[in-house]
């Protein structure tokens, strides 16, 4: 409440957050990435991962590195 964010929102944040740094500092798949953050697949990974950076993730780790 006090953040104005609704707790689905914050941790969406917080799970992209995370999945930023391993695209940024690993090889890793994106499958594997998805997986570590906490998402069911790949799909929903990129399309939640897109919409909050408004880049894929392998457009941001190639970016990145």
């Amino acid at each position: 409440q006090s953040t104005g964010q609704t707790l689905h929102k914050a941790l969406l944040a917080e799970r992209i957050r995370v999945a930023s740094v391993l695209l940024q500092g690993t090889d890793l798949p994106i499958e594997t990435i998805s997986s570590e953050v906490g998402f069911s697949d790949r799909s929903q990974f990129c399309t939640a991962f897109k919409k909050h950076t408004g880049v894929t993730p392998s457009a941001y780790a190639k970016s990145k590195k």
